[in-house]
């Protein structure tokens, strides 16, 4: 699907939740769905939330202050090429 931004070459599937759940329950869902390697994102009690309903996923916080592990599957990171060259 090209939605004018040439989003389909940088993504293989773009996901949207049309239905209007909660967004933790949304991801949560797709997460265990798609069975999704790694995931990112800035809020962190997100993370933390889907995290414990998905070990199998490493998640990373994308944030300026910190880089370590958090949890088994969550790691705080500073920029993504920290999480593509298998920092964690």
């Amino acid at each position: 699907m090209n939605i004018g931004f040439d989003l389909d070459k940088i993504f293989n599937d773009m996901l949207f939740n049309f239905t209007d759940q909660q967004p933790h329950i949304f991801k949560d869902e797709v997460v265990g769905r798609i069975k999704i390697d790694r995931y990112v994102d800035d809020d962190l009690p997100l993370l933390e939330y889907l995290a414990n309903r998905n070990s199998k996923t490493k998640f990373f916080w994308l944030n300026k202050n910190q880089s370590k592990q958090l949890y088994k599957n969550l790691f705080a990171i500073n920029h993504l090429s920290e999480m593509l060259n298998n920092k964690f």
